[in-house]
């Protein structure tokens, strides 16, 4: 089924905002809404979630730290606490600007 809504601009916006703050389509936000609203289960419209791509900056942020993490395993073998400690370092310089930008939950 197709359910339209007319909205006025600020509301639309305000809706577009929290979708994104939650990862996910406007559409699938306003689902969300209703169902939680009503109490109703709906396995079909639980499932269709529309999550928003991830920016390809993030992509990267998480691959260069996935990468230093690899580093710092190399350094904890090596007994080597210094090396090790500023992978840490590093890997959570590059994680913690990604993940301000998500959703709390």
């Amino acid at each position: 089924m197709r359910f339209v809504v007319r909205m006025s601009h600020d509301l639309g916006n305000a809706i577009a905002v929290e979708a994104r703050r939650d990862g996910i389509t406007a559409g699938a936000w306003a689902r969300r809404q209703l169902l939680d609203r009503i109490g109703l289960t709906s396995p079909l419209d639980a499932k269709s979630h529309n999550v928003l791509p991830m920016p390809s900056e993030d992509v990267k942020a998480i691959s260069a730290a996935v990468r230093e993490l690899a580093s710092v395993n190399a350094a904890i073998s090596l007994s080597d606490a210094p090396a090790a400690k500023a992978g840490l370092d590093r890997a959570r310089a590059l994680l913690i600007p990604v993940l301000m930008k998500q959703p709390r939950r």
